[in-house]
């Protein structure tokens, strides 16, 4: 891609953002105040709700759906019942609907029975298959991501609106690929909040889950539309700091069809049919805390102390997960035991589920801690079941005002003792919706349909102009190179290779002294001076000083930081600058293909390439690894300024995790451009390699620690290091490195001629700022071989041949064969 085309794609402009502006209407304060009452206390923001112009209406959409859940093939929840719902009723007013389920996995019967199922309804479900070990990122939600954007890219002009929830994170690297201008310009994403990691349970229990929080933040600042179900949960995004866009809107999930046939079917809404004796008490729910497990089985120990003969027959259905470490099953068991009630556990699929609360004389509890808009009260709601619902969450907002004291309850045990009670003595009845299904159904397709419209005349406009400042600045491509002229000469021809024209070349020789590498500078010398490029040749102080030698060299408005070591795409600078211009960030980082040996990368990626996939500016993450990015990045030459450019601390890695923690720990915006624009060679005698790890991640995180308290900085320190030893404990436990090789590296360590130099060796790495040398670790028998082979080749080795000749060492014959 060149620079005129990068820079064309860059500045389109989705239609999103007027569609719905022009078709929403506010809601009242009174209907705010309803729908928040539970919430944090203040005077909530008011969020529009649906309201579709007719004249706007008309137009068929053309609609993708990504999701991990949908009614049938997968384990569901509330989730899978809104985007089933969402589809079917999209399908049915004849829109072209296409599902991707981001799982090919199947949990009831097999995927093939249920794509046919859903096309005979007008769906197209594409279960995701997966590119095998090709996409290697910090976290498999981080890969899921990535996937669905390589299947949504190859796809993106079969649709007009792109639906996926900010739970999971689907959407996180397709929309960053929006915003960055390369890709989807006339593809409107609308990201629906169902609950996000952090909503639920703000205590991540892993690393993983860290970076998941950061792409389920990303997806909603980056969409182009926010819809809610509940003013509740938007409100709560706002209190936890959540960066919204313009287009937020509250709208409730749609319903499927079977709602509107039981509500029509049913007595009109606010009419009290004959009530019933309630003979059995229905738990109705995932059996989890959130789902307010334990707040059930205390206001059940609250009424049994006051009087246990109003008790009737109690069940738990619902889907058994756990509480605390013990099987929630086990544990109602557990606590029903001094009740001296009949209690029954069950699981059954939705319909069965259904069909059982639906029955004469059950009252259904709902009593959820935290929760959106789950379907469970609607689909009380519908069948018209007797029920009761804490006021927790989005859930007031689905019940009728009416019908709101009646039915809710505060989420303690005594609150729901007292309406228990209450409910047995009086059998109460149904409530009704706060919306009317079908009406809102309606509105739903409406809104598609004129967003389709608007989208297909978008389509037909022209692109907006390219902004009249240059769109070619000059690029200072920062390079280092120490003692390898053959990668050296590998990467000075992928830079001859660019598309992208208006860049000058700083190469700072860090201290070479093989004579190759010399003769190798020295040829290079004309084409530099007659291209303005120059060659700068120093003591070695190591990567650091080297670099920022280039930089304040360097005449660019941006530098790219490269190693001689890379190898770099033809479009990389093209489309690197695209980005800068249309994003205006202060770094962007790149995702690397990797391969291995001597000879150049092939010239397009194979089939079995791998790629690094970084996350981008996560800042929780990045006290623990490096998921910024490369060392091959672009920066503003005024953010490299401000930040005093990289740490020249010698015989250390890390100093590109270094430098991007404190970027944005200062607040300079960061960026992932999420394609692959450069070759990462993958060797054991890079510095990543010949390098502590331990050592290199507390030196990373050193802008995390001078952030906080002098008094916190050992305990960030004291996490940082338990981690990374961690890690190296289960490296070590899954190495792969043969008994002999093995064998071969500790012979070669401890023997005669290594140990001679030793000290001297150690003396010039203190001088140097580096610590004493360490035994190599390899993990694999690639590892274990370069590891040989950097010994044997070593000038230690090469000084020290005359005492293996005299001791007759072993070793001596083999390297003198080479």
């Amino acid at each position: 891609m060149g620079a005129a085309t990068c820079a064309a794609i860059a500045y389109g402009q989705s239609p999103a953002a007027a569609v719905a502006l022009n078709g929403f209407a506010p809601l009242t304060m009174e209907q705010t105040e309803k729908g928040t009452r539970t919430g944090t206390g203040s005077r909530p923001r008011i969020f529009p709700r649906v309201q579709i112009d007719d004249s706007a209406a008309g137009s068929h959409s053309r609609v993708c759906i990504v999701t991990p859940q949908i009614l049938g093939p997968t384990r569901n929840g509330g989730i899978g019942t809104a985007y089933t719902s969402l589809a079917l009723i999209l399908a049915q007013a004849g829109n072209e609907v296409t599902v991707l389920l981001s799982s090919d996995r199947c949990v009831s019967g097999t995927m093939p029975e249920w794509v046919r199922s859903y096309a005979s309804k007008g769906v197209i479900l594409i279960p995701m298959q997966r590119s095998g070990p090709r996409v290697q990122g910090r976290s498999s939600y981080a890969e899921d991501s990535y996937e669905v954007f390589l299947w949504l890219r190859d796809n993106q002009s079969r649709f007009d609106v792109l639906h996926c929830g900010e739970w999971l994170g689907l959407g996180y690297y397709s929309l960053l690929a929006k915003h960055q201008g390369i890709a989807f310009r006339d593809l409107t994403f609308c990201v629906g909040t169902h609950g996000s990691t952090s909503f639920v349970d703000a205590a991540f229990g892993s690393l993983e889950l860290l970076g998941l929080d950061f792409m389920e933040r990303e997806s909603v600042r980056l969409a182009d539309v926010v819809v809610s179900p509940s003013q509740y949960l938007l409100n709560w995004m706002v209190a936890d700091g959540w960066k919204l866009p313009e287009s937020v809107f509250v709208s409730p999930n749609a319903v499927p069809a079977s709602f509107l046939a039981l509500t029509s079917a049913s007595s009109p809404a606010g009419a009290n049919p004959s009530r019933k004796t309630i003979r059995e008490i229905v738990f109705f729910g995932r059996l989890e805390i959130g789902k307010g497990l334990i707040l059930f089985c205390d206001a059940i120990d609250e009424m049994l102390h006051g009087n246990p003969s109003i008790i009737p027959r109690i069940t738990f259905l619902g889907r058994s997960l756990s509480i605390r470490g013990e099987d929630s099953g086990h544990y109602v068991r557990r606590r029903a035991q001094p009740w001296g009630v009949e209690v029954t556990v069950l699981s059954k699929d939705h319909d069965d589920a259904l069909g059982y609360i639906s029955r004469e004389g059950v009252l259904v509890v709902i009593p959820s801690v935290i929760d959106n808009f789950p379907y469970t009260v609607l689909e009380c709601i519908a069948r018209r079941v007797p029920f009761l619902a804490s006021a927790a969450g989005g859930i007031p907002e689905q019940i009728a005002e009416c019908d709101l004291d009646r039915v809710c309850f505060e989420p303690r045990p005594e609150a729901l003792a007292a309406k228990i009670e209450r409910a047995l003595r009086e059998a109460p009845a149904p409530a009704s919706p706060a919306f009317d299904f079908a009406e809102n159904n309606a509105t739903i397709v409406r809104w598609h349909e004129a967003l389709a419209s608007t989208t297909k005349s978008h389509r037909k406009g022209s692109r907006r102009p390219l902004p009249e400042h240059d769109v070619h600045p000059l690029v200072s491509v920062c390079l280092v190179h120490h003692d390898r002229p053959d990668y050296l000469k590998q990467s000075i021809e992928s830079l001859r290779r660019q598309d992208y024209l208006h860049f000058e070349v700083i190469l700072v020789d860090d201290g070479s002294t093989v004579p190759g590498a010399i003769a190798y500078l020295d040829s290079l010398e004309p084409e530099f001076r007659e291209r303005g490029w120059q060659i700068i040749r120093g003591a070695n102080r190591y990567a650091g000083a080297a670099r920022n030698s280039a930089a304040r060299l360097s005449r660019g408005d941006y530098l790219l930081f490269m190693d001689d070591d890379n190898y770099a795409c033809a479009e990389e600078l093209s489309v690197a600058v695209a980005v800068a211009q249309k994003t205006d960030a202060d770094i962007l980082t790149f995702m690397p293909y990797f391969w291995e040996g001597d000879q150049p990368p092939p010239l397009k990626a194979q089939p079995d390439t791998i790629y690094w996939l970084p996350l981008g500016g996560c800042v929780s993450s990045g006290m623990y690894q490096n998921v910024f990015g490369d060392t091959n990045a672009l920066i503003k030459r005024s953010a490299f300024e401000q930040l005093g450019g990289f740490r020249e601390t010698y015989g250390v890695g890390g100093l590109d995790w270094e430098l991007w923690a404190r970027a944005v720990l200062r607040g300079f915006s960061l960026e992932l451009i999420p394609l692959p624009l450069f070759w990462y060679r993958v060797h054991f005698a890079g510095i990543s390699g010949t390098t502590d790890r331990v050592t290199n991640a507390l030196f990373a995180t050193k802008p995390y620690r001078a952030s906080v308290s002098r008094d916190l900085q050992p305990a960030l320190a004291f996490a940082v290091k338990r981690f990374w030893l961690e890690q190296e404990a289960v490296s070590m436990q899954g190495t792969e490195v043969r008994p002999a090789l093995q064998n071969e590296i500790d012979a070669l360590w401890d023997s005669p001629s290594w140990r001679a130099l030793r000290p001297l060796r150690n003396l010039v790495r203190r001088i140097q700022g580096r610590p004493k040398e360490i035994k190599p670790a390899p993990r694999t028998d690639d590892e274990a071989v370069a590891a040989v082979l950097a010994l044997l080749q070593s000038r230690s080795w090469e000084l020290t041949a005359p005492i293996r000749l005299l001791q007759h060492l072993p070793g001596s014959r083999r390297r003198s064969s080479k």
